[in-house]
């Protein structure tokens, strides 16, 4: 099993996260309703509207890290595309 925090939490540009490194990529999608703050197309979530996954990138120090990288991964694939 991959530790969580090796996995990439990349912001897309219709405001939903994909998160690779795991099993499968999920995409983590902004959703005030749901505990984290975040729903997940996981089966975790699908089960019990909770996962690893949005409570990782829901924690606030992790948050913040994660939402980070996200950024510096939009940066540099835009500057890739200049």
């Amino acid at each position: 099993m991959t530790p969580i925090a090796t996995y990439t939490f990349t912001q897309q540009d219709d405001g939903t996260i994909r998160v690779v490194g795991g099993a499968a990529p999920y995409t983590l999608t902004r959703d005030a309703a749901a505990p984290d703050g975040w729903r997940c197309d996981c089966p975790g979530y699908r089960y019990r509207q909770s996962c690893k996954h949005a409570a990782f990138y829901a924690a606030p120090v992790m948050a913040k890290w994660a939402r980070r990288k996200a950024a510096l991964a939009v940066a540099n694939a835009r500057e890739t595309h200049e």
